[in-house]
């Protein structure tokens, strides 16, 4: 009988180190996953980064409003990390925003990708004040920075729209909802009021 016990903790006992070193191995290569995943955003060097760190001097983090014929639409930029940023894109209703989108400008490890209003567009080219992007079916849209700080959006039509810079979001969302309840206009005030 004793031999029984002894035999059941030991199979108990092995048993117990196989489910430990199993669950050490499923550990260990989630870790190395991991870590091969944090390597390759770390390794995001050269065009691809240069090309994200473009679009940010471009657009600035900003808040702006893209108006086609009458249709008013607002897009707000914002830099995630090195290889992604984020384009908000939504309407104002009763002073606040609403049909609020998320697209986002991904960058990997040999282009930049812009999955923006349904569309999917790559980028060809940017610098500091100019990007240009080609849509799958070869179309291309291009955004240029005036010396202005204006930004303008061109198709393959020749058309041309301006983006209008707004305030900061947070102050624009607040200064919208104010108009709204007052009958003012404050919300598209683009006066500095931190200059010297």
């Amino acid at each position: 009988m004793k031999f029984f016990y002894f035999l059941c903790l030991v199979i108990l006992l092995s048993c117990n180190n196989a489910t430990d070193s199993t669950e050490k191995n499923i550990k260990d290569s989630a870790t190395d996953k991991l870590e091969t995943t944090i390597n390759k955003e770390i390794s995001l060097t050269g065009k691809v980064k240069q090309h994200i760190d473009c679009l940010e001097k471009l657009f600035n983090n900003n808040n702006y409003l893209l108006k086609i014929n009458y249709d008013s639409t607002y897009v707000y930029f914002t830099r995630l990390n090195d290889n992604t940023m984020y384009t908000h894109t939504y309407k104002l209703a009763k002073g606040d925003s609403t049909q609020l989108k998320i697209d986002t400008i991904q960058g990997n490890t040999d282009q930049v990708i812009w999955n923006w209003r349904n569309q999917s567009y790559t980028l060809d080219s940017a610098t500091n004040n100019y990007a240009s992007w080609i849509h799958s079916n070869n179309n291309k849209i291009i955004f240029i920075k005036n010396e202005k700080g204006q930004i303008t959006l061109k198709n393959d039509d020749d058309k041309s729209i301006v983006l209008t810079k707004l305030p900061q979001i947070s102050l624009f969302l607040a200064r919208s909802f104010y108009d709204y309840k007052n009958g003012t206009h404050f919300a598209f005030d683009t006066s500095n009021f931190t200059k010297k």
